[in-house]
């Protein structure tokens, strides 16, 4: 087959998995209601730009590079929730094409479309891309630094590390824990100076790793600041065991994938392990190692050290502020997992292994991958762990009369119920038990007491904090409990005068 041929072959699988990805994404975000951590989203990308940045060194210890991109993509497309959303859609999309041209670093095209495949189909991707959130931005910077480092050890030209510490410097502001890609790579940097000892290669890696230094020093600042102040708030356990393996179950898509995954990133390894480090080569394992650390081609111990360093360092940070621990913060690892899996399906595929045709065993194995990738989507599909809020903002939009009171167990989820709501400006809206900075012209709850509203009725909306109880005791002297409806989540609460008479429902 003639290049050209090879060349238009690869343009269309890479762009049919393109257009399904996208596709994928779109459908998943169908009646996906706004949740709480999309809304600091929509508050900092509602300010003007240098109030956002202001906001964010304020209450986020993420950097701002989402938030401007949402700002710049709203002030565009508008506020509605498939405008918001369509700017991760967007670059969960172009994941692909980028990723292909990683892939193709570790593996001939056969390799290369199947990890790309995976990527296409991957659960926690498809989730992820439909969040008004930074996540798959993350992933996509991510996949470009990596891309770009290989290609500067392999050249060693100023383009490439021109375009190494561009992308870089997008990923560390794009979330705090792109440090960790850093710093699995900064340990294959350091693997390459020991083995070749050249000054000119030291020179081009200290000096693109000092100026991303210099570029993230003022966000540390910040850091140090939101650092305290998590460290003051209520403390989550430590994570163990049990949340390594349900990172893995997140990171693969259910307990089928999991168990495929697992299985096909053990025989990579254990294959690559046994290729290089038993026989013959058994008493230099050392130098062997360092070799293929310090190697300019993507290799199986590049794979490794990106898959491990950043969830190591994640497990550590979170012994030191047990809030920093969440699985997203650790999406940047479900790249170099499917790497791993692919170097697992070529090493069961290889002819000196099994006595059996390996394009048949290839294909079985293509075919295992996507089946239980695809049960990860529609399993995905079916359940949305998130409230309706949609469906709960209208209900009260519909019942409560002009003038009523309405509460919010977080002062923060105002915004969700004023996004949703054609009646907010007709009712009286206070934070419980305080109001936020964030929301502008919000009003501390003061006391059933001191509500200024015209009408008797009190609703009260709680979604994830724990006020329930607490302002349930401070309505009952005056106040009956009257309705009670849960919305997958959001617990909607409508309160009356006790000399009004009306049957509770509870639903």
């Amino acid at each position: 087959m003639s290049i050209n041929n090879h060349t238009h072959t690869e343009t269309f699988i890479i762009g049919l998995l393109t257009a399904s990805t996208a596709i994928l994404q779109i459908i998943a975000v169908e009646g996906r209601s706004i949740w709480v951590d999309e809304n600091y989203s929509l508050l900092f990308a509602s300010r003007p730009m240098p109030e956002l940045i202001s906001l964010v060194m304020d209450y986020d210890v993420h950097p701002p590079t989402y938030y401007i991109f949402l700002r710049l993509w709203t002030q565009l497309f508008g506020h509605s929730e498939l405008s918001l959303r369509s700017l991760s859609i967007l670059f969960g999309t172009l994941t692909i094409p980028v990723f292909y041209l990683l892939a193709r670093e570790f593996f001939a095209r056969r390799g290369a479309f199947l990890s790309t495949g995976l990527v296409a189909l991957s659960p926690y991707l498809i989730e992820m891309a439909g969040m008004i959130r930074m996540y798959s931005l993350l992933v996509l910077v991510t996949i470009a630094s990596y891309y770009t480092f290989i290609r500067l050890l392999d050249t060693w030209s100023r383009q490439w590390q021109l375009l190494y510490f561009l992308s870089s410097m997008v990923l560390v502001y794009t979330h705090i824990m792109g440090l960790t890609v850093i710093a699995a790579q900064t340990v294959q940097a350091f693997a390459r100076l020991w083995r070749t000892q050249s000054a000119e290669e030291a020179r081009t890696l200290f000096t693109t790793d000092l100026g991303l230094g210099v570029v993230f020093l003022p966000w540390v600042f910040v850091v140090l600041n939101q650092a305290s102040k998590l460290a003051e708030k209520p403390q989550r356990p430590l994570p163990g065991v049990t949340d390594f393996f349900g990172l893995q179950l997140t990171l693969t898509g259910g307990y089928p994938a999991f168990g495929v995954f697992g299985i096909l990133s053990a025989v990579g390894i254990g294959g690559w392990i046994m290729r290089r480090y038993c026989g013959e080569n058994f008493s230099n394992v050392s130098g062997n190692l360092m070799r293929d650390l310090s190697t300019n081609e993507g290799t199986i111990s590049m794979a490794v050290v990106w898959f491990s360093v950043p969830i190591v360092l994640q497990f550590g940070f979170a012994y030191i502020i047990p809030r920093t621990f969440d699985y997203r913060h650790m999406i940047m690892s479900i790249v170099p997992l499917f790497l791993l899996v692919t170097f697992g399906a070529i090493t069961l595929s290889d002819d000196d292994l099994l006595p059996v045709r390996t394009d048949a065993v290839f294909v079985v194995l293509v075919c295992l991958l996507v089946g239980v990738s695809v049960l990860g989507i529609s399993a995905g599909y079916a359940s949305d762990p998130h409230p309706d809020w949609e469906e709960g903002v209208t209900y009260v939009d519909n019942r409560a009369p002009s003038g009523a009171a309405v509460a919010f167990d977080s002062s923060l989820i105002q915004s969700q119920f004023t996004y949703y709501s054609d009646r907010g400006t007709e009712f009286e809206l206070y934070g419980y038990p305080e109001s936020s900075p964030l929301i502008r012209g919000q009003k501390s709850w003061p006391g059933i007491g001191s509500v200024d509203a015209e009408s008797d009725e009190v609703w009260f909306l709680a979604s994830h904090a724990s006020n329930e109880r607490e302002f349930m005791s401070t309505m009952n002297d005056t106040h009956a409990l009257a309705e009670k409806r849960n919305f997958d989540g959001l617990i909607v609460y409508r309160f009356v005068e006790e000399n009004t008479s009306q049957p509770a429902v509870f639903r």
